[in-house]
């Protein structure tokens, strides 16, 4: 193959489509016993794992035991990948039982590339038979294939959404990155800001082992961990001689690693909200939300829905106090909401704009381009620099992206084609009121800023539900059929109830009938 191996490629090779995953996933569910079943145990009963498994002929399939078989078949397709490039490299043939226990690896001084030993023995059945020879790589080349075999359900309880390569490229240019600097990535995954900032310093004459010495990756998921050491591998020119790879298997927010703080702290942190969050976890992090004031609202403020917080906005609150350097840089992807949602954000636009460390230089709204394997997600990007100096009271320079095109999937293209496909809009962003930092950001351009910021104060509208009919609709909204002096002639309107009603025309007096403003009635400027 003479073309580099992408991540597309990848997806199409070893894809759950292809005849190499129907030939090989069944052979290893068949060769798994409990003793090498997965830690990850599934997860979301909408998971139809026996209709899954029926489509690589495995007839009612043990949830457990086959969700074993695809991460051990995600993991021989990273490991058979890392073994080419070093046979590539050191013209050493290997030996897929050797590569199995990692025994190739180290033989080949490559010190931490470990296999979990849950999976060694199953691996056996996945030897890599008539798979394509290369020689070059590109990128993070694992991410797509474990969005096409692991459930969508299942990625989303993980908050696992793997972030598109100019998405990456653009947030490691943006913090200014060469590889002078040191850079630590929390949460990840298979390495996509990772292998981006090694490319970004090798394109800037940084030499490969140079620039690895300057990274660091961390994640709770062995399987992560695995795929970004590969990741890392397969993109360096050079292996020989001892070579350790920089990612870490462990919680970032109660890692006993000790790390000299970094210049940069870069990626796309876990996606959960707190009432899906493992309940055991949820106890555990329970102090760290009150410590960075981020539960404030209680009782039916939290039943209506103000207390679903992002677990994203605790991990960056963390992970700022422990690996962030004084005067260091922050990019990190988050939900839109944790900016502009009226009560589930407040805590943390109160930690950035008043007590937190955190000084926010930019924002850039990628909402409307965006989806993660398939998941259309509002997502920012959030530019800050830790300062123990004033925070923010002024408006934050904020870019809304629009596309120029129809396509909708911009995903799988460089970033100096998302910037032809895509208009950035300069804005500006500021709390609604001014003298509460918590409450929700407006954007908008700054002659519009300007004027819009005339009308906020306290406003005289009480708001309410509005009419509630109990489900009777179809019986106490009207059609005007006819006005007459003191009367008029209605009709009702069974169309819009749920249950089957009659439609009664009839005439009754005027003072009775009131007009009816709906949601869908009203639109901008109007209503």
């Amino acid at each position: 193959m003479t073309e580099p191996l992408s991540a597309r490629i990848i997806r199409q090779l070893f894809g759950k489509k292809s005849q190499i995953a129907r030939r090989v996933i069944p052979a290893i569910y068949d060769a798994i016993t409990d003793q090498c079943l997965s830690p990850i145990k599934p997860t979301g009963k909408l998971i139809d794992w026996c209709s899954y498994g029926k489509q690589f002929g495995i007839e009612d399939s043990s949830p457990s035991t086959f969700l074993a078989a695809i991460q051990v078949y995600y993991a021989s397709v990273a490991l058979w990948l890392g073994a080419e490039h070093i046979q590539h490299q050191t013209n050493k043939p290997y030996q897929w039982e050797d590569v199995c226990d990692s025994s190739y690896f180290q033989d080949a001084r490559i010190n931490n590339l470990d296999v979990p030993g849950w999976m060694q023995k199953a691996l056996l059945a996945a030897a890599p038979v008539a798979y394509p020879h290369w020689t070059t790589a590109e990128g993070d080349i694992l991410k797509h294939l474990y969005q096409d075999l692991i459930p969508r359900e299942l990625r989303h309880a993980q908050g696992a959404y793997y972030t598109a390569d100019w998405l990456a490229d653009y947030m490691i240019q943006q913090v200014g990155y060469d590889g002078q600097q040191t850079l630590l990535d929390p949460a990840c995954g298979s390495g996509t800001f990772l292998v981006t900032a090694l490319r970004h310093a090798m394109m800037r004459g940084v030499n490969g082992r140079d620039a690895l010495s300057q990274l660091a990756g961390i994640d709770t998921d062995l399987l992560a961990v695995l795929a970004a050491k590969v990741n890392l591998l397969i993109n360096l020119p050079d292996i020989t001689g001892d070579l350790t790879l920089p990612i870490y298997a462990a919680d970032a927010l109660y890692n006993d690693q000790e790390f000299t703080p970094f210049d940069v702290v870069a990626g796309n942190p876990p996606w959960v909200n707190w009432q899906h969050l493992d309940e055991k976890y949820r106890d555990k992090t329970r102090d760290l939300w009150h410590e960075y004031g981020l539960f404030t609202h209680q009782g039916m403020e939290q039943i209506l829905g103000k207390g679903k917080k992002d677990f994203a906005t605790l991990f960056t609150c963390v992970v700022v106090d422990r690996y962030l350097k004084d005067e260091g840089q922050l990019a990190f992807l988050l939900s839109r909401s944790t900016l502009k949602s009226g009560g589930a954000g407040a805590g943390f636009r109160h930690y950035l704009l008043k007590h937190g460390p955190l000084h926010v230089k930019s924002v850039d709204d990628v909402s409307q381009i965006t989806s993660f394997g398939g998941t259309k997600l509002d997502t920012i990007a959030l530019f800050a620099e830790k300062t123990c100096g004033e925070h923010n009271s002024n408006a934050i320079n904020y870019a809304l992206w629009r596309s120029n095109m129809r396509r909708k999937r911009l995903e799988d293209v460089p970033l100096k084609t998302i910037f032809a496909m895509t208009t950035r809009y300069k804005m500006l962003a500021q709390p609604i009121t001014h003298r509460d930092p918590s409450s929700p950001w407006l954007s908008a351009p700054e002659i519009e800023l300007t004027a819009i910021q005339k009308l906020t104060g306290t406003s005289p509208y009480d708001a309410h539900a509005g009419v509630y009919t109990g489900g009777a609709n179809g019986v106490y909204w009207l059609e005007i059929v006819e006005n007459r002096e003191e009367t008029v002639l209605i009709r009702n309107l069974p169309e819009h109830s749920k249950k089957s009603l009659q439609s009664i025309t009839a005439e009754i007096e005027t003072n009775l009938v009131y007009p009816l403003l709906r949601g869908n009635d009203v639109q901008r400027w109007q209503a």
